[in-house]
C-alpha cells in the first residue's frame, strides 16, 4: 500500500495484503487470507472459501467476509459498536459475511458493545476500567487489567476478569464459565449449568438457576459450606452452587467439605493431604502422598492411588480403592465394596453387606456384621469374616480364617492351603 488508492488482489495461496493510507480495495482469492486496510475508506474482500482475518483500521471501511468462517479484528484504545452489519469505532463500517469478532480495547476504559452481533466475540478490555458485553453465541471475553464489567448475553460464554480487583461478571442465559481472576470480584451464573472460579480475593459467587458447579486448584486449605469458602483464597461468599470440584497442588492440602450438601470432587495432589466429603456422593482421590480420606454421608467413592493412604467411607454404600502401597480401608455404616489392591491392606467391611478384596501382598481382611464377601488374592492373608453369612475366598498363598464358631452358614472357598484359626 501507499499514498495513493491501491487495488491489490491475492493469489490462491493463503496471502497477507496491507493497504496505505488512501482508499484501498483489497481482494484476498481463495485460501485462508489476513488483510490489513490501514488508514482510509477502504474496501476489503475475503473472498473463497478460505478463514480470512479482515482488519478495516482507520476509517469508514466496506468489510466482506466472503464464503467461509471469516474473521473482524480490531484493536485500538476505542469504544466499540459490532452489530452483524456494522462496526463503529475507528470509523463506521459495513461488515458482510462476518462469523467472528475480535475487538481488543487499549489503557483507557473502553466500552466493547456485541449485544447485537450473532456470530461469536472474543473481546478484551486491555487496560482500563472497561465495560464488555457479549451477544447471543459463545462469546470469549476477558477483562484484562482495571475493575471491569462483563456480560455474557445469551449463549454458553467463557468470561474472565483477569488482572483486575473487583470485576463484575454476568453470565446471562446459557452454561457459562466465570473465572474472576486476581482481587475480590462478584460472579453471577444467571440460568444455565454454570461453571465460576473465583480465584484468589474475597469473591461473591452466585450460581443462578441450574446445576452450577464451583472450581478452585491451588495449594491451599479450604473449607466448604453452601454458603461460603474459606482458607487460603481468601473469603467467599456462595449462594445457589449445586456441586463443586477442588484440586491441591504439591503440598500437604486439607479440603473440608462437610458442611456443603451438594456433590464433590476432592482431588488432593501431591503431599499429604486431607480430604472430608459433604452430606451427598463425593469423588475423593487422594492421588500422591500418604492422604486421609472420609467419605461422609452419602454414597462415596475414594481412591488413594500412590501412598499409603487412610480410607475411611462413612455412612452410605461406598467404594473405596487404595491403589498402591500399603493402605488402610474402613468401610463403616452401608454396603460397601472395599479393594486393597497392590500392599499389604487393611480392610474392615463394617455394618452391612460388604464385599472386601485384599489384592496382592499380605493383607488383613475383617467382614464384621452383616452379610459379607471376602477375596484373597496371591501372598498370605488373614480373613476375620466376622458375624452374619459369609463368603471367604482365598488365594495363592497360606491365608488364616478367623471366625465365629457359633455361625453355621458360612461359605468357603479353598483356592489353597488353609489354616482354620477356629
Amino acid at each position: 500500500g501507499s499514498q495513493v488508492n491501491n487495488k491489490i488482489n491475492g493469489s490462491g495461496g493463503d496471502d497477507t495484503l496491507t493497504g496505505g493510507t488512501a482508499n484501498d480495495t483489497l481482494n484476498g482469492g481463495s485460501g485462508s487470507d489476513f488483510l490489513v486496510g490501514g488508514q482510509g475508506n477502504d474496501i476489503l474482500r475475503g473472498q473463497g472459501s478460505g478463514l480470512d482475518t479482515l482488519s478495516g483500521g482507520p476509517g469508514d471501511d466496506v468489510i466482506d467476509g466472503g464464503a467461509g468462517f471469516d474473521h473482524l479484528s480490531e484493536s485500538a484504545d476505542v469504544s466499540f459498536t459490532v452489530t452483524d452489519s456494522s462496526l463503529s469505532g475507528l470509523g463506521d463500517d459495513t461488515l458482510i459475511e462476518i462469523q467472528l469478532a475480535q475487538l481488543f480495547g487499549g489503557s483507557s476504559a473502553n466500552d466493547i458493545d456485541g449485544t447485537a452481533f450473532s456470530g461469536r466475540l472474543f473481546l478484551n478490555g486491555s487496560g482500563g476500567n472497561d465495560t464488555l458485553k457479549g451477544g447471543p453465541g459463545a462469546d470469549r471475553i476477558f477483562g484484562g487489567s482495571g475493575r471491569d464489567v462483563i456480560q455474557g448475553g445469551d449463549g454458553n460464554d467463557v468470561l474472565r476478569g483477569q488482572g483486575g480487583n473487583q470485576d463484575s461478571l454476568v453470565g446471562g442465559p446459557g452454561n457459562d464459565k466465570l473465572s474472576g481472576g486476581i482481587g475480590g470480584d462478584i460472579l453471577e451464573g444467571g440460568p444455565g449449568d454454570d461453571w465460576l472460579r473465583g480465584e484468589s480475593g474475597n469473591d461473591t459467587m452466585s450460581g443462578g438457576a441450574g446445576t452450577d458447579q464451583l472450581y478452585e486448584k491451588d495449594n491451599v486449605d479450604l473449607l466448604l459450606s453452601d454458603s461460603a469458602m474459606t482458607g487460603g483464597l481468601g473469603t467467599n461468599v456462595l449462594s445457589s452452587i449445586e456441586t463443586a470440584y477442588l484440586k491441591g497442588g504439591n503440598g500437604a492440602n486439607t479440603f473440608d467439605a462437610s458442611r456443603f450438601s451438594g456433590n464433590t470432587t476432592l482431588i488432593g495432589s501431591g503431599g499429604d493431604d486431607k480430604l472430608i466429603g459433604g452430606t451427598a456422593d463425593d469423588l475423593l482421590v487422594g492421588q500422591s502422598g500418604n492422604d486421609t480420606v472420609s467419605g461422609g454421608p452419602g454414597n462415596d467413592t475414594l481412591q488413594g492411588f500412590r501412598g499409603d493412604d487412610t480410607l475411611v467411607g462413612g455412612l452410605g454404600d461406598d467404594l473405596l480403592d487404595g491403589g498402591t502401597q500399603s493402605d488402610a480401608l474402613s468401610g463403616q455404616d452401608g454396603d460397601d465394596v472395599l479393594y486393597g489392591r497392590a500392599g499389604n491392606d487393611s480392610l474392615v467391611g463394617g455394618d452391612g453387606s460388604d464385599v472386601l478384596w485384599g489384592g496382592e501382598d499380605n493383607d488383613v481382611a475383617v467382614g464384621d456384621d452383616g452379610k459379607d464377601a471376602t477375596s484373597s488374592s496371591k501372598d498370605d492373608d488373614t480373613v476375620d469374616a466376622g458375624s452374619g453369612i459369609d463368603t471367604v475366598r482365598g488365594g495363592g498363598g497360606g491365608d488364616t480364617i478367623a471366625d465365629s464358631v457359633s455361625e453355621i452358614d458360612e461359605t468357603f472357598e479353598f483356592l489353597a492351603d488353609w489354616v482354620d484359626g477356629v
